[in-house]
């Protein structure tokens, strides 16, 4: 499925100078390769190897796709979701409002 604007027209309904986002989504089905743990070997193996590259100046190591976000669910699972100081201050104007506990000074970061 490649779902994107059409180059001469645009898509249907949107408007001139809106923001749209494209995406292209390839499905691949596991028992054309052999079956799922096959295709899983392969793409271990895959991905090693490419992880093995070296790196550029100022970068630790190569990432695959998804370990970024994948690194930072795990930190927000554990420390919580940080906010910046204006968030803070709305958040806890809107608890003031709903006489509700505020959210600065509640242990977060």
């Amino acid at each position: 499925v490649d779902a994107g604007a059409e180059p001469e027209s645009g898509p249907v309904g949107v408007l001139a100078g809106s923001f749209r986002n494209h995406f292209l989504l390839t499905a691949i089905d596991p028992d054309a390769l052999g079956g799922a743990e096959a295709m899983r070997a392969i793409v271990d193996e895959y991905s090693q190897w490419l992880k093995s590259s070296a790196t550029q100046p100022g970068f630790d190591e190569v990432l695959m796709p998804g370990e970024p976000e994948s690194r930072s669910a795990v930190e927000r699972l554990r420390d919580g979701v940080p906010l910046d100081a204006s968030t803070v201050e709305l958040l806890d104007a809107l608890a003031e409002e709903l006489g509700i506990p505020r959210i600065a000074g509640m242990g977060g970061r």
